[in-house]
């Protein structure tokens, strides 16, 4: 159980260390970017979480695009809360419109979780 345990924390250093340099997310909507900064600066949910869990209803690069088209629209002025919120109604999912999806070949128990011979690691399995 100690080597396991050892095996472990040895794993979680090395990904920790190989991960410092990287940054974690490239995307250009959720991570980075004048869109994420013009939705989040808006205000338009109570936490930052809402908007970055949202999924897209087109292309990344047709939301791009539309989100561009929106700013060219407000050179003079910024865009009102009511026009982000346009934008996104138009281009991402909301909360809860997600399809719950049956997974035919899910198993709940597996056959090789039985396999496990730590009782500890076989119920966290």
């Amino acid at each position: 159980m100690r080597l396991i345990l050892r095996i472990l924390k040895l794993l979680v250093l090395l990904h920790l260390c190989a991960c410092q340099n990287k940054q974690s997310c490239h995307s250009p909507i959720y991570c980075q970017g004048n869109l994420l900064h013009v939705v989040q600066t808006a205000g338009l949910y109570n936490d930052s979480k809402t908007f970055v869990d949202m999924a897209l209803r087109n292309s990344v690069n047709d939301t791009l695009k539309n989100f561009e088209n929106m700013m060219l629209e407000h050179v003079d002025e910024p865009p009102t809360t009511k026009d982000i919120e346009k934008f996104v109604g138009e281009n991402f999912v909301s909360i809860g419109e997600l399809e719950e999806a049956a997974l035919k070949d899910f198993k709940d128990e597996p056959k090789i979780i039985k396999e496990i011979e730590d009782p500890v690691v076989r119920k966290f399995a």
